[in-house]
């Protein structure tokens, strides 16, 4: 298991709320074994997770990180994505 610690700044509730929100939206991925740790007044300051489903958040983070880098790169239609893949190919 992996404790990832929250930065102690005024974005800590925010974090929090992100931090519950991934791991609602990557229940599939995320185990049942998600732990809080909580400071003396009971306010969340880490998460402990399984290191599997830890690394499969890093790669979703990487991959999130990908598409921001290229979101303005031109687009172009599915079907001429497919017929190049078939042209050269790949598919």
């Amino acid at each position: 298991m992996l404790v990832w610690r929250l930065a102690q700044t005024n974005f800590n509730d925010a974090r929090v709320r992100i931090a519950d929100n991934i791991a609602f939206r990557y229940s599939p991925i995320v185990s049942d074994s998600v732990k809080y740790i909580t400071d003396d007044r009971g306010e969340r300051t880490a998460v402990v997770v399984p290191i599997a489903d830890y690394e499969k958040l890093l790669e979703d983070l990487e991959e999130l990180a990908v598409v921001v880098e290229r979101r303005e790169e031109p687009t172009i239609p599915h079907e001429q994505f497919v017929s190049e893949l078939k042209r050269d190919g790949l598919l």
